[in-house]
């Protein structure tokens, strides 16, 4: 594991595409910005494993853009218990877009 030390508004690159900057401290607590390309899931660790496979939700609502069935993805989505990525909830409100 690589170990950094950054002070507040200093920033680091993980890859080419991926920039992380520390937004500001407060006691314990450290605020992150990341900046990643859209195709690129950020999400909390502790909610990536446990919140997509909640229930199957996840699945389901894979399911249902692949399908193009907005309602029932945008009612799985609402229920939450995953974390979908930037570009499945862009599907989801073009999908519903396409519904007006």
């Amino acid at each position: 594991m690589l170990v950094l030390t950054r002070k507040e508004r200093e920033s680091f690159r993980i890859g080419k595409d991926v920039s992380v900057k520390v937004l500001g401290i407060a006691g314990s607590r450290v605020k992150l910005g990341v900046k990643a390309p859209r195709d690129v899931a950020v999400a909390r660790e502790e909610l990536d494993s446990h919140e997509r496979s909640a229930d199957g939700n996840y699945s389901r609502f894979q399911a249902c853009l692949a399908e193009r069935d907005s309602l029932s993805a945008y009612q799985l989505y609402r229920n939450k218990g995953f974390v979908p990525t930037y570009d499945e909830l862009d599907t989801l409100v073009r999908l519903l877009g396409d519904r007006r």
